[in-house]
């Protein structure tokens, strides 16, 4: 497990607790398919109408809510992730498995609180780290309502995911990927261990170190 932080002076001043954790996996078999699918139907089990609104009230979300003000998100208006997973719940009646890379992240993020991202590895150029999107570079997160002043986490040479948003087209995870990197923030109010508690349920259920 890796860490970046950030590279502006200015905006380490004003988020001293702000960095990006990220580890790489290889994507397992079948195997590792079958485990976070059941464990996915475990937790659409337990977590039911009651639970999913206890959870919202809990300092962890609480802490990311307080984060997406903070960069000038509205958590009201666009929930952050684990709402956004609840509420998907409590419409379909259970958490629906998506796919192979994307399926550890929400078991991740459902028992601990602290969202997981994963980027195509073989994408991702060098270290992870957090900065703003300038105007030149927009066009690298095509697809995802990006503006320059954002902020987003970078690798050596291009913003590959809005924080708390979306992950750049260019860098999502296909059926070829072989290998993913997976990343979580780290952000004021949230304990260092649950954010890595939560990367590593996340590599877990995703296959063996890269």
């Amino acid at each position: 497990m890796r860490e970046g932080s950030i590279i502006d002076a200015e905006l380490a001043h004003d988020f001293p607790m702000l960095a990006v954790l990220y580890a790489s996996r290889v994507v397992g078999g079948r195997v590792y398919r079958r485990a976070s699918r059941e464990r996915l139907g475990l937790l659409g089990d337990r977590i039911g109408g009651e639970l999913v609104a206890a959870m919202r009230q809990q300092a962890i979300p609480g802490a990311f809510r307080a984060f997406a003000r903070q960069i000038g998100l509205d958590p009201d208006g666009d929930a952050i992730p684990l709402e956004r997973a609840l509420m998907d719940r409590i419409m379909a009646g259970r958490f629906v498995p998506d796919d192979q890379m994307q399926d550890p992240c929400t078991v991740a993020m459902l028992e601990t609180g602290v969202p997981v991202w994963v980027l195509d590895d073989a994408c991702v150029e060098g270290k992870l780290h957090i900065a703003e999107v300038g105007a030149d570079e927009v066009a690298h997160l095509d697809g995802t309502p990006a503006k320059a002043g954002d902020l987003a986490v970078w690798d050596a040479c291009r913003p590959v995911a809005l924080l708390l948003g979306e992950v750049a087209p260019a860098v999502v995870p296909t059926r070829q990927t072989q290998a993913v990197r997976l990343f979580a923030l780290r952000v004021e109010g949230v304990p260092d261990a649950s954010v890595r508690e939560a990367l590593w349920t996340a590599s877990q259920l995703t296959g063996p170190d890269a």
